[in-house]
């Protein structure tokens, strides 16, 4: 027998965030009020598509589909659902963060203090030396659901991400954390045809923070690209104090839950 390379499915772009909070309504005027998102959609999630995610005590549970002022199809989606009391941002393995592309991280930072977002870093450029162009501030909701809010300040011929369309425009970068970021990331690469840009060991003070640790700890950390420009998956190696996010059976994780993506192809999907 001769050894024939077999297609895997491309990841091509982010479509949607998925965040499980304890109250659609109020999460629902939030991201109106203050991430100036639009809802697209509403109602009740059917039983089809709460078995298609293996969470069939979703069924029912009301959810709202938001898009950002700049039109792309491209959306954050809020489902009721239980965020147990000892569910913390940042500490578990699983999808922590949705990182949107705006106009003015400064700005955000300014109007989102006066908000119910709590605060958690920056804002700031990148870097241990802050030379990147890239800057970046964070918040975080009722429901734990963590946002970083980005913009490339250099020269956009240049840059890797895309330019901001609206004040704060959609998700571009989804956040994800495992025990061992170095098989995560081989994982996505060896599945879904994602490149990867780069493997660093670097600070991440937030996530430090959160899991009570010297805010100069190194994480092991991926950026794995998708196909369209623009989109890509940040993983990040947690330490052996965190674990598994406390999620109540047959429903969705807490928090920032799950992330959705366009494919060339759902028959290459093994």
């Amino acid at each position: 027998k001769t050894n024939q390379h077999v297609k895997t499915v491309d990841l091509q772009r982010i479509k949607m965030a998925t965040v499980v909070t304890k109250d659609v309504k109020a999460t629902k005027k939030l991201y109106q009020d203050w991430l100036n998102h639009s809802v697209v959609e509403e109602g009740a999630l059917s039983e089809e598509i709460a078995n298609s995610w293996g969470t069939p005590k979703m069924a029912g549970k009301p959810y709202a589909i938001l898009q950002s002022k700049s039109g792309d199809d491209v959306y954050l989606r809020i489902v009721e659902g239980t965020v147990p009391k000892n569910y913390k941002a940042l500490t578990t393995y699983g999808w922590n963060a949705i990182e949107l592309i705006v106009e003015n991280p400064d700005s955000i930072y300014k109007k989102l203090l006066k908000s119910p977002f709590m605060h958690l870093g920056g804002p700031a450029n990148l870097g241990d030396d802050g030379l990147s162009t890239i800057r970046a501030v964070q918040f975080k909701g009722p429901s734990e659901e963590v946002f970083y809010f980005t913009r490339d300040n250099g020269d956009p011929s240049k840059s890797t991400l895309l330019m901001p369309r609206s004040p704060i425009d959609r998700p571009f970068i989804m956040v994800l954390a495992g025990s061992n970021a170095r098989r995560l990331a081989d994982f996505y690469v060896s599945n879904f045809g994602v490149k990867e840009a780069f493997f660093l060991k670097i600070p991440i003070p937030l996530v430090a923070t959160a899991q009570r640790l010297d805010t100069k700890h190194e994480f092991p950390l991926s950026l794995v690209r998708l196909s369209d420009f623009s989109n890509s998956i940040e993983i990040d190696g947690y330490p052996s104090t965190a674990g598994p996010r406390p999620t109540p059976k047959g429903e969705l994780p807490p928090g920032v839950a799950m992330a959705s993506f366009t494919v060339d192809n759902l028959d290459l999907i093994n």
